[in-house]
C-alpha cells in the first residue's frame, strides 16, 4: 500500500515499512505498530500544502478550528493564489468558531484583497457578508465600537444598514484601492529624497499625515538554522498586517535570504529594484553589519531585527528593533535600585549568555549607585542548587542568610528557576526578592508547574503576562510547530506596527508605542528601545504589577 499526497506524490509505502518489520517473525505486531506510529507521527513534516488544507478543512468539520488553524500552511506568502484564498477562508472559518470575530473580518477583507479576478472578490465579499447576517445586532454593534480597520468598519456598517440600522459614524471610511508602486527609470522611489540630511518622514512618505509606506520588503533567513525563528517572526508580521486593515493598500514583500548573510545586500538591492519604501529586516548581528556596511547613503530606510555586533555607528535611516536580553538585565538593575536595594548577589548559568547578563546588571547596578557583593554562575544541567546559594547568601558557617545583602537577581531556564527559589528558601534565604530575566519564564501560564517561582519578580513582555493587546489571539493563530517561539511571533507583530509609524516615533515628542513586546520609543540614533512589564509569581503565575511607573 502507498501513502500518497494529494498531488499524488508518493509519500510512504507500507510494502517498505512491512518488510522491514517483519523479517522478525515474533516481533511483527509490536514492530508494525510502532512504524505505523512513525508514519503518523511524520505525516504533518512530509505533506504538501493541499494536504495541510485538508486536514485543516477536516478539523474544521470535526468543530476543532484551533487545530484547523496548527494545521495550515507554514508559508501562506508561498501559496498560489487558489490555495492562499482557499487558505484564508479556513482560516476565516476558525477565527469565527473561536470567538475571534474582527480576526475573522480581518481575514475575509484580506481574502478580498488577495483575489484575482471579480468572481472570487465577489465570492470572499459573499462569504464574510452571509456570516455577518448570522450574527445578532447586539453582536454587530459590539464589533463597530471596538472596531478600528477602515475595511472592517465599513463591512461592519454595511451589515447594520442592510438591517435599517444607521452606523454610529455618519461618514463612511472609503476603502483605498491598491496601486502597485514601481521603481523609477533614475533607480529612485518616487517621492524620495536623495540628499543628504533627509528624515525618514520624506523617505518613506509618512511626514505631517502620518501615511504609512506603501510597499514594505521583509528580508529574513527563513531558511537554514535560524528558520523556526524567522518563520515565527514572519508569521506575526503577517498578522500585524491582517489586523492592520492595510491589505488592500500595503504590498508585503517576503525575501528569504538563507543562512549566509552576505545574500543581505543583494536582497535589498531587489527590494530597491521592486519599489520598496521600508525594509523590515535582516534578523542575524552579522547580516545587520553587512547591510550596515553598504556604501553609500541608504536608498530604502531600514527597520533591523537586532543590533550589530560592537558597532557604534550606522547610516542615516537605519533603524534597529531587538529583543536584547542584556536590556532586561539592565531593566532589573533599574528596577531593583528604585525600589531601594542596594547590595545585590547574581546567579546566572555558566555561558556565554548568562556571563553577558551578569556584566550587564552589574555595569548599570554599580553606576546607579548599587554594589554586587557576589557573582555566583553554575552549569547548565545543574539541579543541586546549594553550593550556589551557600556561596552567595549565606554566612560562612553560621548557617543563616547574609545580612551585607537584599536581593538576589537570576537568570536561566525556567527549570533553574523552579529549583532555585525553593533552595534558597531552604537554606534560609527566601525572604530575598529575586528579580529575574524573561528566561526563566516559559511564556505559558502553567501554576502547576511554576508555583515553585513564588514571589519572583519577572520583566517580560505584556503579551504574554496577560496584558490586553491588539492580538490576543496571536499565539492561538501560530503554526503548531512554531508555538515554541511565541515571543517571536509578538516581535514580528510589533516591528510591522513600528515600520507603519516609524515618521512619527522617530519626530520625539513623547511618542510612543504600545506593543506586545513592551512600550517602544525611538531615540535620534534610530534605536529601538523597549521597556517591558514587571510582574510577580503569585500562586504559579505571574501577575502583572500596575502603577508600578509612577
Amino acid at each position: 500500500m502507498e501513502i500518497r499526497s494529494s498531488k499524488g506524490q508518493v509519500m510512504m509505502r507500507s510494502g517498505v515499512v512491512s518488510g522491514r518489520c517483519t523479517h522478525l517473525p515474533g516481533l511483527h505486531g509490536l514492530l508494525l505498530g510502532l512504524c505505523l506510529l512513525l508514519v503518523t507521527a511524520f505525516m504533518p513534516a512530509l505533506a504538501g500544502d493541499d494536504d495541510r488544507l485538508q486536514a485543516a478543512r477536516m478539523a474544521l468539520e470535526q468543530q476543532d478550528p484551533l487545530q484547523a488553524l496548527r494545521h495550515l500552511p507554514l508559508e501562506s506568502h508561498r501559496l498560489s493564489t487558489t490555495l492562499a484564498l482557499q487558505s484564508l477562508a479556513i482560516r476565516a472559518q476558525a477565527e469565527a468558531a473561536l470567538g475571534r470575530h474582527l480576526d475573522a473580518i480581518t481575514t475575509w477583507n484580506r481574502a478580498h484583497a488577495l483575489a484575482e479576478d471579480a468572481a472570487s472578490q465577489a465570492w470572499a465579499r459573499q462569504q464574510l457578508m452571509h456570516w455577518l447576517q448570522g450574527l445578532d445586532t447586539a453582536e454587530l454593534r459590539a464589533l463597530r465600537s471596538r472596531a478600528s480597520s477602515p475595511d472592517t468598519v465599513n463591512r461592519l456598517d454595511e451589515a447594520l444598514r442592510s438591517r435599517g440600522i444607521e452606523p454610529p459614524s455618519a461618514v463612511r471610511v472609503a476603502l483605498v484601492p491598491t496601486r502597485p508602486v514601481a521603481p523609477s527609470s533614475t533607480g529612485s522611489l518616487p517621492g524620495t529624497v536623495t540628499g543628504a540630511g533627509t528624515s525618514i518622514s520624506q523617505r518613506t512618505g509618512m511626514a505631517g499625515s502620518g501615511s504609512p509606506p506603501r510597499r514594505i520588503a521583509v528580508i529574513l533567513p527563513l531558511t537554514g538554522r535560524y528558520g523556526s525563528v524567522a518563520r515565527g517572526i514572519l508569521q506575526g508580521i503577517e498578522a500585524a498586517h491582517e489586523d492592520a486593515g492595510v491589505a488592500s493598500s500595503v504590498v508585503l514583500r517576503v525575501h528569504d535570504m538563507g543562512e549566509d548573510a552576505g545574500d543581505v545586500l543583494r536582497h535589498y538591492e531587489e527590494a530597491v529594484r521592486e519599489g520598496a519604501d521600508l525594509v523590515i529586516g535582516p534578523l542575524s548581528r552579522e547580516a545587520v553589519d553587512r547591510l550596515a556596511a553598504r556604501p553609500g547613503a541608504l536608498p530604502v530606510p531600514v527597520l533591523a531585527l537586532n543590533h550589530g555586533e560592537g558597532r557604534r555607528q550606522y547610516p542615516a535611516h537605519f533603524f534597529r528593533f531587538g529583543l536584547n536580553p542584556e536590556d532586561e538585565a539592565v531593566e532589573a538593575a533599574q528596577r531593583a535600585f528604585a525600589q531601594g536595594h542596594r547590595r545585590a548577589v547574581v546567579m546566572v548559568p555558566r555561558t556565554d549568555l548568562g556571563e553577558r547578563l551578569q556584566v550587564a546588571f552589574r555595569a548599570r547596578f554599580e553606576a546607579l549607585g548599587g554594589e554586587v557583593r557576589s557573582v555566583q554562575t553554575f552549569p547548565h544541567q545543574a539541579t543541586d542548587f546549594g553550593d550556589v546559594i551557600r556561596a552567595g547568601v549565606m554566612e560562612d558557617g553560621q548557617g543563616r542568610g547574609r545580612r551585607d545583602v537584599d536581593m538576589v537577581f537570576i537568570s536561566g531556564e525556567p527549570r533553574h528557576a523552579r529549583l532555585i527559589v525553593p533552595q534558597l528558601r531552604f537554606h534560609q534565604a527566601g525572604d530575598l526578592p529575586v528579580f529575574a530575566t524573561s528566561h526563566v519564564f516559559s511564556g505559558r501560564m502553567d501554576p502547576g508547574v511554576d508555583r515553585d517561582m513564588e514571589g519572583v519578580l519577572v520583566a517580560d513582555m505584556p503579551w504574554l503576562l496577560g496584558q490586553t493587546g491588539p492580538r490576543a489571539g496571536l499565539e492561538t493563530s501560530l503554526d503548531a510547530s512554531l508555538q515554541r517561539w511565541p515571543r517571536m511571533g509578538a516581535f514580528g507583530y510589533d516591528a510591522y506596527r513600528l515600520g507603519m509609524r516609524l515618521g512619527t516615533l522617530q519626530q520625539g515628542g513623547g511618542e510612543r508605542l504600545h506593543g506586545l513586546t513592551g512600550t517602544l520609543t525611538v531615540d535620534d540614533q534610530g534605536r529601538v528601545h523597549r521597556t517591558p512589564e514587571w510582574a510577580r509569581f503569585v500562586d504559579g503565575s505571574p501577575r502583572v504589577i500596575s502603577g508600578w511607573r509612577q
